[in-house]
């Protein structure tokens, strides 16, 4: 399979699956759902959501135990997130990063993404990035939000300010 192939794989895979995001229930108030959930299970794996052989993805609902997660980057690890973004976004993807990488490469950027520092950017960058993206699908008349809009925003932007 060619690297277009494979980007057009995962595309369809961004566009059709459930999002680890997504709030159970009602959207517009999840909460009530949230409380739900946690009440009945704190922790939720879900099987095959990047294919049969792919990683399994834990969910977890509670303040301790999502604690405990971030402690423990070897049960709990990232690395599912940089094999499945690291075709678009490259080899340094910070949210596939396990400590202490993560932590490395989360200071060095941190300067620069600054409350600040963003702010100047705002005018320059940040509408400008969004006018591309909506422009991308605007003349389709509609669009997958996710995939064509929130997945690539933030790495667009953040990619601008630090080169």
């Amino acid at each position: 399979m060619n690297n277009s192939d494979t980007n057009a794989v995962l595309d369809d895979k961004l566009l059709y699956m459930e999002m680890p995001t997504d709030p159970p229930g009602d959207m517009r108030n999840p909460y009530a759902d949230y409380a739900v959930v946690r009440s009945e299970q704190s922790v939720n794996i879900a099987r095959g959501r990047f294919g049969e052989d792919g990683p399994d993805v834990v969910f977890v609902y509670k303040h301790e135990d999502v604690v405990k997660v971030f402690q423990d980057n070897e049960t709990f690890s990232s690395r599912a997130l940089h094999e499945f973004m690291s075709p678009f976004m490259g080899q340094y993807v910070l949210v596939g990063m396990d400590e202490p990488e993560h932590g490395r490469y989360r200071n060095l950027l941190a300067p620069a993404l600054r409350p600040r520092l963003v702010a100047r950017w705002e005018e320059m960058l940040i509408g400008k990035v969004a006018d591309e993206l909506i422009d991308g699908f605007s003349d389709k008349g509609k669009a997958e939000l996710v995939a064509d809009f929130n997945f690539s925003y933030p790495a667009k932007i953040v990619a601008s300010i630090v080169g």
